[in-house]
């Protein structure tokens, strides 16, 4: 079947010889414009390259030193790894999960009946001391308790808890 429409059209079309002085001219066109195509790839990636070297050139900004500090994590597993939170701040990572209750320094107790609150999001407490309390429900477990101060007033939250004596 194609072959026919080729024979058709072979047959109606004239072909036109080549000369070689024809095939030289468009020889000579189609290299000015490969010539051409590659001198505009160069100079656009020229020009690429010239802005990343700018770029890389500017200097960037000094970083805030607080960003060179990392915290070291503590992992208190009993009353005395527990004291060395009272050596340094302590941010609270997750907000409104902690309650905390007013603290009574003279008889070393928390007022669990009373909730003063609950602890905020990245909020900064410095830890006073780290004590063991009564736990409210439970004759023969202790709570260990983190004490802080917030508007001249002293609080403590549960940290942890130790069973037995």
């Amino acid at each position: 079947m194609w072959e026919r429409w080729l024979m058709a059209v072979s047959a109606k079309v004239t072909w036109m010889p080549i000369t070689p002085g024809l095939k030289r001219k468009i020889q000579i066109a189609l290299v000015a414009a490969i010539v051409l195509a590659a001198a505009r790839t160069g100079y656009i990636l020229y020009q690429r390259h010239v802005s990343k070297v700018e770029e890389a050139k500017k200097q960037a900004p000094p970083l805030n030193p607080d960003y060179y500090v990392i915290p070291k994590k503590l992992y208190p597993y009993d009353l005395k790894s527990a004291q060395q939170l009272a050596r340094q701040p302590v941010w609270v990572k997750e907000g409104y999960r902690y309650t905390y209750y007013p603290y009574d320094a003279n008889r070393h107790h928390s007022d669990f009946s009373h909730e003063a609150g609950t602890l905020l999001p990245i909020e900064k407490l410095q830890i006073e001391s780290v004590v063991t309390d009564v736990s409210p429900g439970s004759a023969d477990q202790r709570q260990l308790m983190a004490v802080f101060e917030k508007d001249k007033k002293t609080y403590a939250f549960p940290i942890g808890s130790v069973r037995g004596n």
